[in-house]
C-alpha cells in the first residue's frame, strides 16, 4: 500500500502502523536534518567572524591598512569556514546541535505502547 503526502508516496515499511504516525515520524526527521544544518552553517558563520578578526588584528600589527584584495580574501574565509564546519569542523556544531534536538517536539507515542 503506497499513501501519498503532497508531492512524496510513502510506503509503510510496518504497515500495522498508522499512517499519521509516519508522517510525524517523517517531519520529526527533516526537523533533525534542518538543525543539523543551521547548527553547521552557525559554526561557519563563526569561525569566519574568528578568522577575519585574526587576520585584521595581524594587518593592525603589521601597519597595513590597505586591502586591495579585501572582498576576495573575506570571501575565501567565509568559503573555507563554511567547508570546514561541512566536512566535521571544530565540533562546536555538534555541542548545540546535541543541546537544541533535545527541545525539538518528540517523535509521538509509541504506536506500540498498549493503554
Amino acid at each position: 500500500m503506497i499513501y501519498k503526502m503532497g508531492g512524496l508516496s510513502l510506503t509503510p515499511k510496518r504497515p500495522d502502523l498508522p499512517v499519521s504516525f509516519q508522517r510525524h515520524t517523517l517531519q520529526h526527521s527533516r526537523d533533525k536534518e534542518r538543525l543539523k544544518e543551521s547548527c553547521q552553517a552557525f559554526e561557519g558563520i563563526l569561525l569566519g567572524m574568528v578568522w577575519k578578526g585574526m587576520f585584521n588584528h595581524a594587518r593592525s600589527l603589521d601597519g597595513e591598512d590597505e586591502r586591495p584584495f579585501g572582498v576576495l580574501e573575506d570571501l575565501a574565509i567565509e568559503m573555507s569556514a563554511e567547508s570546514m564546519s561541512k566536512s566535521g569542523g571544530v565540533g562546536l556544531w555538534k555541542v548545540l546541535y546535541a543541546q537544541l534536538v533535545e527541545g525539538l517536539p518528540s517523535e509521538g507515542p509509541n504506536p506500540e505502547s498498549k493503554p
